[in-house]
């Protein structure tokens, strides 16, 4: 048998009542919210820094982005 993944552990609830799956689905619609708005909001920086990179012809490294005191 394989282990359940990341999705499944956090929001399987089997045989739950309705209140149960309320919260869950509130959770889910949080997480999802959140994915998105770092995606708007982080990933249009990362694409902004990449365009001016890819423009001036050098190399950008991800973990120069995302260091400390990068923000």
């Amino acid at each position: 048998m394989t282990e359940p993944t990341s999705f499944e552990t956090r929001y399987y609830l089997g045989e739950a009542s309705l209140v149960a799956r309320w919260w869950r689905d509130l959770r889910i619609t949080g997480s999802s919210a959140r994915f998105l708005w770092l995606w708007f909001t982080l990933g249009g920086r990362v694409r902004k820094q990449l365009r001016a990179a890819e423009h001036e012809g050098r190399v950008v490294y991800l973990e120069d982005l995302f260091g400390p005191g990068n923000k």
